[in-house]
């Protein structure tokens, strides 16, 4: 009877302690921080090779360079499932068929590439489609007995489930060891699974490591953490309001008063004048899309530069002219005349010294602006990531994209100001409403004059960008759907890993049975030995 309790206890003992080794080793949700004092960068097949990585407030931007390095995530882990926002921007094209950046865990040599044979790790591995500027997505494993091995399925990013450039994304990317001691990976993008697949293989690797990112010299890569969202508050969708008190003119060299601007239901015209003069909204915003209606007419016959008006925000010196005065410091969307007949326009910034930014917008053949007709402007800057989006709308479509990154954005507050450059009339209307003719014709009123700066001696003429930005024209993205290319290895179901509460369930099962079984034991000896007494 000893030896039946004996062996009844140890099995009690056994089952316990073995459901609690599990619920101890719980799965870790990471939520990436991009302190700087969280990473350690290693350069890779290149040391002496350029290497830049800026750190904002919550983001984390790693710039191509000429050769591949890693950033290690300075926390080792076991089960866990990463979370972080990402975009790519500034890819390397025409596309080939390699390596775009890996992001790879349980990574024990984070100081070699992932494909090394002294390096053990899983990998996302997100690769160029050739001829194309879309992505597939899979893991593979590194370790000495299967070296840079895909495992599971390959994941198109394509059509629909295509990733935008300059856009970010939420990627959750897990790997967890299972009850059966296999291990489960598994990816999302903005919380839909695109990815899934157990490595039940000997060559699996069960033990704690890193999270590393492998740049591929490909893309800039930035990283934002998931619990912040993308910095500043949403636009403000900022419908101009043509109310005479909601403007203020500065005539420059017109103190005379002889600028014309009329204030007429709702509508605003600027008309030209023989010098340029400033009109501001007196609206002080940092994200903000403007909407108004525009129309522009009576241009004079011979203008004698291609400037015709520059619209500016965020202007944090609407005293100042944006494109003569040093001191002024704006972003603006530049109108000029083609010389071969049309319109142009670009962005550019005034700040510490002049910047065209992105690229140049021909106003031709069917994007061709008519005179006396009007036309829904929507301009925005909105602080995105490490930058300034920079956005214009014409009717409902955008022609202008372009992010703004360098170290003299604008990223504060300012003012929309307006500058006509005596070569044109410029009439306002309100956003609300189909455009219609005024009804009604108010008197011209006398504006109100700031004090009369000193003009400038020339004027410089404008010159074509330098630079250009890469134009995103797509406002909407379908989320990824589930994956329906061939799979190389099969998945091993929709049931997720085991948990430590699950496991404790069925110790807690367990024990009971057993402490019944041990009590009825008990219990019938018990009775057997009173009846052998009687």
């Amino acid at each position: 009877m000893k030896k039946v309790l004996t062996l009844l206890l140890a099995a009690l003992f056994v089952c316990m302690v073995m459901p609690m080794q599990g619920a101890f080793a719980e799965t870790v949700e990471e939520k990436l921080a991009t302190d700087q004092s969280l990473w350690e960068m290693y350069r890779l097949n290149n040391p002496e090779g350029a290497v830049q990585i800026e750190y904002g407030a919550n983001t984390m931007a790693l710039k191509r360079a000429g050769a591949t390095y890693a950033m290690q995530y300075k926390k080792e882990q076991t089960d866990a499932i990463y979370k972080f926002k990402v975009k790519f921007e500034n890819p390397v094209t025409p596309f080939g068929d390699e390596n775009f950046v890996d992001f790879c865990i349980r990574d024990t040599a984070p100081g070699s590439a992932c494909w090394h044979n002294n390096d053990n790790c899983y990998a996302l591995r997100l690769r160029s489609i050739p001829g194309t500027s879309e992505l597939k997505a899979h893991f593979s494993r590194n370790n000495s007995g299967s070296n840079n091995t895909p495992i599971g399925q390959i994941y198109d990013l394509t059509g629909a489930n295509a990733l935008e450039f300059g856009r970010y994304y939420e990627f959750e990317i897990g790997v967890v060891n299972n009850q059966d001691g296999n291990v489960e990976l598994t990816f999302s993008i903005d919380g839909v699974q695109i990815l899934k697949t157990v490595d039940d293989s000997d060559n699996k690797i069960t033990g704690a490591g890193y999270f590393t990112i492998y740049s591929a010299a490909k893309t800039d890569v930035v990283i934002m953490e998931v619990d912040e969202g993308e910095p500043g508050q949403d636009p403000v969708e900022e419908k101009l309001d043509t109310d005479q008190s909601q403007w203020t003119l500065n005539e420059f060299w017109n103190g005379s008063g002889s600028v014309n601007v009329q204030y007429s239901g709702n509508q605003i015209i600027l008309n030209k004048a023989a010098q340029p003069y400033i009109m501001k909204y007196n609206k002080q915003l940092t994200d903000a899309k403007y909407k108004f209606f525009l129309k522009f007419d009576n241009l004079i016959s011979n203008p004698h530069n291609e400037f015709l008006f520059d619209i500016c925000f965020r202007d944090t010196t609407p005293d100042k002219a944006f494109f003569w005065d040093s001191d002024d410091i704006s972003y603006g969307l530049r109108f000029c005349i083609r010389q071969e007949g049309g319109f142009k326009a670009f962005f550019a910034r005034k700040n510490n010294g002049d910047k065209v930014i992105g690229q140049v917008f021909d106003f031709i053949g069917d994007n061709a602006l008519e005179y006396g007709k009007f036309y829904l402007f929507e301009i925005g800057a909105v602080n995105e990531g490490s930058g300034v989006r920079l956005t214009l709308s014409v009717d409902g479509e955008e022609v202008l994209s372009v992010l703004d990154t360098d170290a003299e954005r604008i990223t504060g507050s300012g003012y929309f100001t307006i500058t006509n450059m005596e070569k044109v009339d410029l009439t306002i209307m309100e956003a609300d409403g189909e455009p219609t003719e005024p009804t009604t014709t108010e008197e011209p009123t006398e504006p109100t004059t700031t004090e009369e700066p000193t003009g400038p001696t020339t004027t410089e003429e404008p010159t074509e960008p330098t630079e250009e930005s890469t134009t995103t024209t797509s406002d909407t993205t379908t989320q990824p759907t589930d994956p329906t290319t061939d799979s190389t290895t099969q998945d091993s179901g929709d049931k997720g890993p085991a948990t430590g509460e699950d496991n404790l369930l069925t110790a807690f099962v367990l024990v009971m049975a057993l402490t019944a079984s041990f009590l009825s034991l008990m219990l019938h000896k018990k009775r057997k030995a009173c009846n052998t007494s009687l």
